[in-house]
């Protein structure tokens, strides 16, 4: 089994020829100001796309505190965050760091070249506004606060208990599905009360033309 520390980084710059890069090749070109952050501006954390998070870590003063604190405070009450590049390892690293319920926060985040373009097809359908209503109502209704503390990974809970039969030689059983007394998929949702909106159309129906007699004198 090959050690973490045995194992070297080879660059190919001719069909099967490889240049060796040992970690203190990579600590030789790398300037103080790739060893630091760099704050390169400022931007409203509004206007970054979630889709580009990576990984979130904890940012903590290792001096300057007060300095610190300032920063943090502002940074939140004016909803900013800072977009800042680093080298992490033997990568340039793009980072964002933000301020949230008085701590500051920093995600690493993907380049854009790094970020996969949506392969679906582009949906050209387009809703009424009487239906653009009902998918705003139905939204409104199902709407709440997102608490994470609410939510556990239940399936993870049934592999433990799953293995857990397996140790002790009892068989596992399939848990009896509970039937559901409301929708709980939005699309679903919509399509269905779309459906009970939808009036059946009515064929036109024509008067029948009955000859009329004439009476006899």
């Amino acid at each position: 089994m090959n050690r973490q520390e045995d194992i070297v980084k080879g660059f190919e710059y001719e069909d099967g020829k490889y240049v060796i890069f040992e970690e203190k090749d990579f600590e030789k070109i790398k300037s103080k100001k790739d060893k630091n952050i760099t704050i390169e501006k400022f931007v409203n954390l509004s206007e970054v796309d979630p889709l580009y998070f990576d990984k979130p870590y904890y940012v903590a003063p290792t001096g300057a505190e007060k300095a610190f604190a300032v920063l943090l405070t502002a940074m939140e009450q004016e909803g900013k965050a800072a977009i800042a590049k680093t080298v992490l390892g033997t990568k340039e690293t793009l980072i964002l760091i933000r301020a949230k319920d008085g701590q500051m926060l920093l995600n690493t985040l993907f380049f854009e070249e790094e970020v996969t373009k949506n392969p679906a097809k582009e949906i050209t359908e387009k809703g009424n506004s009487a239906e653009l209503k009902m998918a705003k109502a139905i939204i409104e209704g199902m709407t709440g606060e997102f608490n994470p503390e609410d939510y556990r990974d239940e399936y993870r809970q049934k592999v433990r208990e799953a293995i857990e039969r397996k140790i002790v030689g009892k068989e596992i059983i399939a848990p009896k599905e509970k039937g559901v007394g409301t929708i709980a998929n939005l699309m679903d949702a919509l399509t269905k009360s779309l459906e009970l909106t939808q009036k059946p159309k009515t064929k036109k129906t024509t008067p029948k033309k009955t000859a009329s007699r004439k009476k006899e004198a």
